[in-house]
């Protein structure tokens, strides 16, 4: 178990059974990050609150904590790499996007790691001492990441793929930036084509959209109590505007891993629980065995809470608690914000005092 230490606050009761204590997720921006097993399009404010991530500044340099890319269809050795994200956001022009044969059909294919409302593109120069280097003709196409907007080419090994629109194309384009403005929409995935037969070396790319993200996700990791604890009042400190949704839930269990692993035993369809550390991920899959949800010592996640302060949703008598929150926004600025979460709970008393005390929690 991965453990780090989390001061919380404490209040311990003077009665010698049991002791009042309060988890508190948001004291500050660094504990959300440092506590998130899923951080996905949030900011954690300088206030200590969560938001869901503004899309008017450059969106690209977060596209690899939300688990992006961007990718060339070119592997020549000029293009180095099919994988090129570092290239795009580092701010050197010599590097970038950059194509120097069969320019015509060449494409730049971005997967943002969620969806934004976009407006607007732009590809740097990447040459400054000469005005032939830059993209001449090219085409724009988007996909908005939902799963009906995908097709499915059973003979493609990467699965079911985006299906992409055409929302911008200018194929006598000889500016020496590509600077495009597209009407406001939700985009996840992005395809640059070119359609010149010059050669071109272009250098950075920025991505902006407006409002915030459609959505947003935080998962913590498991938090250990330290013994079996039974769960008072959850107190959850948010502003929600008109037209968005903020989805609390909780989920609780015995032990700190929330899978089972099973190998295989020689006959089909028979497997033999074993421990994780004695469970093999080097094998390939079909001799390792299996990894299955530990639905046993975990409680399935909790419905959505329906109140700001209420009794928490998860069994009792429970040591490891986790925590998700689901941020949702249907309008392009109203949006939801978390202060704070308060988890009131009682543990066997470790002290008839007042004070504080250092809590672990571990990652399974």
């Amino acid at each position: 178990m991965n453990r780090r230490v989390l001061a919380l606050l404490i209040a311990l009761t003077a009665g010698p059974l049991t002791a009042s204590e309060r988890l508190v997720l948001g004291t500050n921006a660094e504990d959300w990050q440092e506590t998130a097993l899923i951080f996905n399009a949030l900011d954690a404010l300088n206030s200590g609150a969560l938001a869901p991530l503004q899309a008017t500044e450059n969106l690209l340099p977060r596209v690899v904590e939300l688990g992006g890319n961007a990718q060339t269809s070119v592997t020549t050795a000029a293009a180095r790499s099919n994988e090129i994200l570092d290239d795009l956001i580092d701010g050197k022009p010599n590097t970038g996007w950059r194509v120097y044969t069969n320019t015509n059909g060449a494409e730049l294919q971005v997967d943002l790691g969620a969806v934004f409302f976009l407006q607007r593109i732009l590809l740097e120069r990447g040459v400054f001492n000469r005005d032939d280097r830059s993209l001449r003709g090219y085409e724009l196409y988007v996909n908005d990441g939902d799963s009906l907007n995908f097709v499915d080419d059973p003979s493609d090994p990467l699965g079911p793929q985006p299906l992409l629109s055409l929302v911008a194309q200018d194929r006598s384009h000889g500016e020496l930036e590509l600077d495009v403005r597209i009407r406001a929409q939700p985009v996840r995935f992005m395809k640059l084509r070119s359609t010149g037969q010059r050669s071109f070396q272009m250098g950075d790319l920025k991505v902006f959209g407006i409002g915030v993200t459609p959505f947003a996700q935080y998962t913590s990791e498991v938090f250990d109590l330290g013994s079996a604890a039974n769960f008072g009042p959850v107190e959850i400190y948010a502003s929600v505007d008109a037209a968005a949704v903020f989805n609390f839930s909780t989920r609780t269990g015995t032990v700190a891993d929330d899978s089972l692993y099973f190998e295989q035993t020689g006959i089909p369809g028979k497997f033999n629980e074993v421990s994780r550390s004695e469970f093999d991920r080097t094998l390939d899959p079909s001799y390792a065995g299996v990894v299955r949800v530990n639905d046993r010592d975990w409680r399935a996640w909790s419905p959505a809470y329906d109140q700001t302060v209420g009794p928490m949703s998860s069994p009792d008598n429970r040591r490891f608690v986790q925590f998700d929150m689901r941020f949702i926004s249907n309008g392009l600025t109203d949006k939801a914000v978390v202060d704070s979460v308060v988890v009131n709970y009682t543990v066997p008393a470790l002290a008839d005092s007042v004070g504080a005390v250092r809590l672990t929690f571990g990652r399974p």
